[in-house]
């Protein structure tokens, strides 16, 4: 196949009619590459698996056949970057894929794997849903340390500020030096309980993410007595170094382990180690205050709302982590006299045992979230837009401006129709950021 090409190429060079060879072996490879795609349309891993294969593909032929001829280098990327936007999600698998890349039991050698799928970003067009889906994968990482290596992140961050620039990588760049950050301060108050705590027999650390940068919800769950003390004397070490800061517990994002003791079977061991996340550990703890509770009375004792008491409690209840059993028939929506108890009889060949997270939605649902978030963000970015070149032009006509918008914006949020430029230059006019001309309904001028 190569062999051949390469004879094609010799003789459209020698007759002068390159470019009419170009055009066809473009409309070709986008034939070719489509058809491949279409088979893992479904799978984000093998979707960007299968782009990568394609643009390796493409520049072997376009290095041997074409001589690295740079209108076929020119062409067959125009033709690559129609590819990968012909996906909607195409944003959200790159996202998906790099996650899987940067996870600890990803396995294999990720610094080449990483640095050869970077590349893939300026290709893509909705680099807004990437980053806010990104964004949240680094936060789970650097949180849950399921990150493989701390310098491989950095490495992404950098790649990524090079293609879009400081203002795109700002927040995950203030993330990464928050990390660094808690790991020095966990260590100093472990200095620091070792010669002042009273509290021996509960492991402890903690993350502290700054307020506005890190994607994070702060709640109003109540914590056990337990462990009141325990974050008390944490804000009391944290506020003595850092004056006029305050600390907020986000409970939704942390994990623990517990130590529990159930009826011993024939050659298990008595006493468990139980992974949870925070949101489990705080109902689990209830339970050392006394062995029955209804849902009522958990909602009550521990402050969260019923969705998230629903999801800890089938995650707690289900078959397999089954720590707890119940006395409703039903495996989900569970009454509010329904009555939890600790399952005695609970019994695993392992000594640690990890209790899933139920989702909160579908993945689908997740994904139209993100989504419609992102369209959310965007209607601020073209208002943005249009007030920047407002104020650097004064005056421009209507057609001149959506276009100057439609091009500013076509890198980091790709194709957005003329009719939400509209839109944004209405809602702004209508608060008075700017004004139509006296004189000619179809010029704008800048308010000062």
């Amino acid at each position: 196949m190569m062999n051949e090409m390469s004879e094609l190429y010799s003789f459209f060079t020698g007759i002068e009619s390159l470019s009419f060879f170009v055009d066809e072996t473009g409309k070709k490879l986008r034939e070719i590459g489509q058809e491949e795609m279409r088979e893992c349309l479904n799978n984000p891993i093998n979707f960007i698996r299968k782009l990568l294969e394609v643009k390796e593909n493409c520049e072997r032929m376009c290095a041997t056949s074409f001589a690295g001829d740079r209108k076929f280098v020119a062409r067959l990327n125009e033709e690559f970057e129609v590819l990968v936007n012909r996906c909607r999600q195409v944003a959200e698998y790159f996202a998906v894929y790099l996650d899987f890349l940067l996870k600890s039991s990803a396995g294999g050698n990720l610094p080449l794997e990483v640095n050869s799928c970077t590349f893939l970003f300026r290709f893509i067009h909705e680099k807004d849903v990437f980053e806010r889906i990104y964004k949240k994968s680094l936060a789970k990482r650097l949180l849950s340390g399921t990150s493989t290596c701390y310098e491989l992140e950095k490495a992404v961050v950098t790649k990524l500020r090079t293609e879009c620039g400081f203002q795109f990588t700002q927040k995950m760049e203030h993330m990464l030096r928050d990390v660094e950050t808690w790991q020095k301060m966990n260590d100093e108050y472990s200095e620091h309980c070792k010669l002042h705590s009273q509290i021996r027999n509960i492991k402890f650390n903690i993350r502290v993410a700054t307020a506005g940068v890190w994607p994070l919800y702060t709640d109003d769950y109540v914590l056990s007595p337990q462990l009141s003390p325990i974050f008390q004397e944490f804000s009391n070490f944290y506020t003595s170094k850092h004056k006029g800061r305050k600390l907020t517990l986000c409970r939704s994002a942390g994990y623990a382990s517990l130590l529990a003791n159930f009826e011993p079977a024939i050659g298990e061991s008595r006493q468990k180690t139980i992974s949870t996340s925070t949101l489990q550990m705080l109902v689990l703890l209830q339970f050392n205050l006394k062995n029955n509770w209804t849902f009522k009375e958990l909602l009550e004792s521990t402050k969260m709302s019923v969705k998230d008491l629903g999801r800890n409690l089938v995650a707690l209840t289900c078959k397999g982590q089954n720590v707890l059993i119940s006395s409703s028939k039903k495996s989900t929506d569970f009454d509010a006299n329904d009555v939890f108890s600790v399952n005695e009889q609970f019994q695993s060949s392992s000594d640690v045992v990890k209790v899933a997270a139920v989702a909160a939605y579908h993945q689908s649902d997740k994904a139209a979230d993100t989504r419609e978030k992102t369209e959310i963000d965007r209607k601020f970015e073209v208002e943005a837009c249009i007030v920047r070149l407002m104020k650097r032009n004064r005056k421009m006509n209507h057609d001149e401006l959506i276009a100057n918008v439609l091009e500013e914006m076509k890198d980091r949020c790709g194709v957005i129709g003329t009719s939400t430029v509209k839109q944004r230059i209405e809602a702004l006019i209508e608060r008075e950021f700017i004004a139509r001309d006296s004189s000619e309904f179809k010029v704008y001028c800048y308010v000062e």
